[in-house]
C-alpha cells in the first residue's frame, strides 16, 4: 500500500509540475502539453522507487516497465515500423532498468 501511495504522489507531482510550466509558457500548444505530461508521467514512474526503495518489492522491474511503456508510446506516436518499435521498447527497458544510476541527475523544468 505504501508503494502505491508513493507512486501516485510521484506521478501526480512530476506530471503536474511539467504540465503547469507548459501551460504557463506555451498556452494553447496542446501537442506540446501532451508530450510534456507524458514525460512527467515517465519521470514520475521511474522516480517513485528512488523516493523510498524499501517500500517496493521489485523497484527495478517497475522502472524497466515504465521505460518500455514510454518507448512503446513514443514509437506509436511517431508511427515507426515494427523493427524500430521493438528497438525503441528495448532502449526504454534498458533506460528504465538503469534508472537508479541517472534519475538523481534529472532536473525538473
Amino acid at each position: 500500500m505504501q508503494a502505491a501511495k508513493i507512486t501516485l504522489f510521484s506521478v501526480l507531482f512530476f506530471t503536474g509540475i511539467c504540465s503547469l510550466f507548459s501551460l504557463i509558457f506555451y498556452f494553447g500548444d496542446w501537442p506540446r502539453l501532451i508530450w510534456v505530461a507524458l514525460f512527467g508521467l515517465f519521470v514520475g514512474l521511474v522516480a517513485a522507487p528512488e523516493l523510498d526503495r524499501k517500500a517496493f518489492k521489485h523497484p527495478t522491474v517497475l522502472q524497466a516497465v515504465a521505460g518500455g511503456l514510454a518507448g512503446f508510446v513514443l514509437s506509436t506516436v511517431l508511427s515507426l515500423s515494427s523493427e524500430s518499435m521493438f528497438a525503441l521498447i528495448g532502449l526504454g527497458l534498458m533506460l528504465g532498468a538503469s534508472a537508479n544510476l541517472w534519475v538523481k541527475y534529472v532536473q525538473i523544468p
